[in-house]
């Protein structure tokens, strides 16, 4: 397959991802940090999650962070419900997604720039709302295939020299043709390109048991990814 790279619901802002690790001075204590905050007007959560989790994250502890975050009604939620209705977006599936990026960010594979400059809270408001934008966008470009694909075919002969540029048979073709692979992941590479298979779908496609494993769903797109690089 050539260099091409098919993007799993990609978005325009990748830009590498910064170390994440917190090297604590003075300055940037974690007694520094509670002062500051409680000094703070913050509207995004309540000052307690805000410093509980970024005591969790400077030690490590993530599972902590996940319980506290994903809790119904909780902060993660609240968001995503905010979100859908800013963008017009299912706000269970949104959710969904949600839950789906904080694994990755806390694993270290989110496709998204981690600012350590700011609280861990701080960074996944706007890396969540990022997720929100790229999800409108995927939407709205799938509007405008279906609605081209909907055309008349006497309309669509008035643009029969114009590129569907959403229709990229020559990556659909290498796919089918490609050596080496199971017909398992043949499958979901061919259904991601399609639109009919989500990240996040990966789990119940394969049937895994353990539909919760997270880190098993990054390891396996990673695999995907080095297949489509090779």
């Amino acid at each position: 397959m050539s260099k091409r790279q098919l993007c799993i619901r990609g978005n325009g802002r990748k830009n590498g991802i910064v170390n994440r690790s917190l090297q604590e001075t003075p300055v940037n204590s974690f007694e520094c940090f509670r002062e500051t905050i409680m000094r703070s007007n913050y509207k995004k959560c309540s000052k307690e999650i805000i410093i509980k989790v970024e005591e969790l994250y400077r030690a490590k502890e993530y599972e902590p962070i996940y319980e506290l975050l994903l809790n119904q009604d909780g902060v993660v939620e609240g968001w995503a419900k905010i979100f859908a209705k800013m963008y017009h977006l299912e706000s269970n599936e949104l959710f969904s997604d949600f839950q789906v990026h904080l694994y990755n960010m806390l694993d270290g594979v989110s496709d998204k720039v981690y600012n350590i400059n700011m609280p861990f809270i701080d960074n996944l408001y706007v890396q969540l709302k990022c997720e929100a934008l790229d999800l409108r966008d995927y939407y709205n470009a799938k509007k405008r295939k279906d609605d081209w694909n909907c055309k008349p075919k006497e309309e669509l002969e008035k643009h029969k020299d114009n590129k569907n540029q959403y229709d990229d048979i020559n990556i659909l073709m290498d796919l089918e043709n490609m050596k080496d692979i199971s017909p398992e992941d043949k499958r979901i590479l061919i259904g991601i390109a399609t639109g009919e298979i989500d990240k996040k779908d990966i789990p119940y496609v394969l049937n895994w048991s353990n539909k919760e494993d997270r880190m098993k769903l990054s390891r396996y797109v990673k695999k995907l990814q080095t297949i489509l690089n090779d």
